[in-house]
């Protein structure tokens, strides 16, 4: 999911990566030549543009990645601006940038997690100058108008969840850190079944999975009918699961369950296996527990960086959850 952020004064406007991951705010330079496919920033044309010149540079697991130079300037999200950021031009990247619609990220994690050690990151810049220290996410399937969700900054919209947010002290507040309390997988046709999972646990919007250890992985698709892990795929699914079986995920998270539809899991099909899909949960090396985009397509989010702690709630868009205990008021 991205969202048109703009760089500079007056603003130029690029489409960036919501990732409440990363501490980073990155977009190409007029020097990257293989950015070719990208809108890149021009520092002539902004009279707030200050040169930084520290070196940068991020990788992900996959192989790509991102290099060049720091620059500071101001990056407006809506209505709201945010002055002398350190931000990084991109003056090259990997072909899986290069071959990426959007043109850069917006990172929204507290300081600490970024790749240039030292600096104030977009979210703590705008809470040390009092220009919003909340800031919410609501994600579903694109509509007809081609909006998929809401990033608001400044507090949350009570019309995009049900009831009342459920808040989450941060256990690890950079990274949106919280404790999942335990997870159930309720199969219609075969009852509810409670998963030995439980722990700390990320929330991610810049992961498109949920991720899990090996152990928790195999213990998750225990309880989802036909699933199998394949040496060469990975966790897969039947595609017909979409179709086929109803039910849903819940997690219990601050002593509310919160939702995830069965159908949600199943994700693209698997080039050579007719019939088979790739799982929505998959296994990585860590302990601690990924809530990427399968979870926010269901579940309204709101961060609070002056309390350290994430406020949860049933999306509009979505069936109730079971609730072991009445959310507390906001």
């Amino acid at each position: 999911y991205y969202a048109e952020i703009g760089i500079g004064s007056p603003p130029q406007f690029f489409k960036m990566y919501i990732d409440t991951s990363s501490g980073d705010v990155w977009l190409p330079g007029q020097s990257c030549e293989v950015c070719a496919t990208h809108k890149k920033f021009r520092p002539e044309a902004s009279s707030t543009y200050k040169f930084d010149g520290r070196k940068w540079e991020i990788s992900d697991g996959d192989g790509s990645f991102a290099t060049g130079d720091t620059i500071l300037d101001t990056v407006t999200v809506g209505s709201m601006s945010v002055s002398n950021q350190v931000i990084g031009l991109c003056t090259s990247e990997s072909h899986a940038y290069q071959v990426d619609t959007t043109d850069g990220v917006l990172g929204l994690s507290y300081s600490g997690v970024s790749s240039i050690p030292g600096i104030i990151t977009f979210v703590d810049n705008a809470y040390a100058n009092n220009i919003f220290s909340v800031f919410s996410i609501y994600l579903h399937d694109r509509n007809e108008n081609d909006v998929g969700g809401e990033l608001h900054l400044g507090g949350f919209d009570g019309s995009k969840f049900q009831g009342e947010l459920t808040w989450i002290p941060l256990y690890r507040p950079k990274l949106w850190g919280i404790i999942l309390d335990g997870l159930s997988v309720n199969v219609a046709g075969t009852g509810k079944e409670k998963m030995e999972i439980s722990g700390p646990a990320i929330i991610n919007s810049g992961t498109t999975h949920i991720v899990m250890s090996g152990e928790q992985a195999i213990e998750f698709h225990r309880g989802i009918p036909s699933s199998k892990n394949s040496d060469i795929y990975g966790w897969i699914l039947p595609c017909k699961t979409e179709q086929d079986v109803a039910g849903n995920i819940l997690f219990t998270i601050g002593g509310a369950d919160f939702s995830v539809p069965m159908k949600s899991l199943v994700r693209e099909p698997v080039k050579g296996l007719d019939g088979w899909c790739s799982s929505g949960v998959t296994s990585g090396a860590s302990n601690t527990i990924i809530l990427g985009l399968a979870f926010l397509r269901s579940n309204y989010v709101a961060f609070d960086r002056s309390n350290a702690r994430v406020g949860i709630a049933p999306s509009s868009h979505q069936p109730p959850p079971r609730s072991n205990s009445p959310a507390p008021s906001v």
